[in-house]
């Protein structure tokens, strides 16, 4: 059965087998849902409410990989996510003798910009790519900000 989070205006579904971690920050959080061991796939979602333009989100992340990964090839990329647009990049590289495949989405809502970001090795997208797609599928971003909670 699924676990549920709820945090800021934001509901997911996720599963139960994966792991889950939350980090409160100045301004904003990040979730981090990992997949089971020994397996490297995760998905973050990200929380900036005091940022409104995707694009900052976007190129800190995109830079801090291309600073890490020399061999990057990113695409911009679009897909609705709680029925908002979600703007991003579809990137690959290679780190420790695999490929990679991540993909970087943000959304600007009336409360603030929400990051997703999906990634895993290439040898693992078969097993995992529709878990993290889903994953990301189930955002619901509420238009009004109620008090924080976590839940699972």
């Amino acid at each position: 059965m699924p676990k549920t989070f709820h945090k800021s205006c934001l509901t997911m579904k996720y599963p139960d087998t994966w792991l889950h971690e939350l980090e409160d920050g100045e301004s904003g959080w990040t979730a981090v849902f990992q997949a089971p061991e020994p397996d490297t796939a995760f998905v973050i979602v990200g929380y900036h409410p005091d940022c409104d333009d995707v694009s900052i989100v976007l190129d800190s992340i995109l830079d801090t990989l291309k600073a890490e990964y020399s061999k990057l090839d990113a695409d911009s990329a679009m897909e609705t996510i709680s029925g908002l647009p979600a703007v991003g990049h579809d990137i690959e590289f290679f780190a420790l003798d695999f490929t990679n495949s991540c993909q970087t989405r943000a959304v600007l809502s009336s409360i603030g910009v929400f990051l997703f970001m999906r990634q895993c090795t290439d040898e693992e997208l078969p097993d995992y790519g529709d878990e993290m797609d889903a994953i990301v599928a189930s955002a619901v971003i509420e238009d009004e900000k109620p008090g924080d909670v976590d839940e699972e």
